[in-house]
């Protein structure tokens, strides 16, 4: 998991929702949708038009949509105007009054992605009108706190029910989570991409990573240091 953390240039903040999960290592497509299907008006964000259009991912250009081979439910999107998408998707649930891995009552949101076996758990709290959300990955020693902020469509991770809507997270508009009433969530972030001779460079949170890439086998191998880091599939 280590190499799709980097990936996603977000090695401290993503690393809290996905380590504590083992990878689905099978290349078979993801069985939920990257996209809510839910039969209701569905929050929407800059990355939504192209979750919905994008065609097959390009292996002559980076262009489309792109399974991350060996992690079940991420998807890279590249659209024609230097940006970009990582999206991962997952599911969520809620627990009022719950016991967190203190021991102590909480309400809890539950989140699953798909790269993970287990749920990673969250106390829920509030300060100056924002989300907080506490965890605890390994041990009371490793507390990990992220601020939510709703930008779009209902406020609703305290009213504990299934609901529409859309915060970011850490003050970055880039780095967001989604929520729909159909039990789904994305975490997404927003990147800006470049290429050159053979090279891709992803630039988020005022991080930018330049990786090599060569085509195998109908896929991307992008790599660093002859080390390879992904590899994209092109993806329906």
């Amino acid at each position: 998991m280590k190499n799709i953390e980097k990936l996603a240039l977000v090695l401290a903040t993503v690393a809290v929702f996905v380590t504590s999960g083992c990878a689905d290592t099978t290349n078979e497509q993801s069985e939920q949708s990257d996209i809510s299907t839910a039969e209701v008006e569905t929050v929407q964000d800059a990355s939504t038009q192209i979750r919905q259009t994008a065609t097959k991912g390009s292996l002559e250009t980076f262009s489309g949509k792109y399974q991350v081979q060996d992690a079940k439910g991420v998807y890279y999107y590249f659209g024609e105007d230097g940006i970009c998408y990582y999206v991962q998707s997952g599911t969520y649930e809620f627990e009022e009054n719950g016991t967190n891995v203190d021991g102590d009552e909480a309400d809890l949101l539950l989140i699953t992605f798909e790269t993970m076996e287990n749920a990673s758990q969250y106390d829920i709290s509030q300060e100056d009108g924002e989300i907080i959300l506490t965890t605890t990955q390994s041990g009371a020693e490793s507390k990990t706190t992220m601020n939510l902020d709703c930008i779009a469509g209902e406020d609703g991770i305290s009213d504990l029910e299934p609901f529409e809507g859309i915060y970011r997270t850490y003050d970055e508009d880039a780095y967001r989570f989604e929520f729909h009433e159909d039990g789904s969530c994305y975490l997404i972030m927003e990147e800006d991409y470049e290429t050159g001779d053979d090279t891709l460079t992803l630039t988020a949170l005022g991080t930018s990573l330049t990786y090599d890439y060569k085509v195998s086998e109908d896929t991307i191998v992008l790599s660093s240091e002859d080390t390879t880091i992904a590899v994209l599939v092109p993806s329906e």
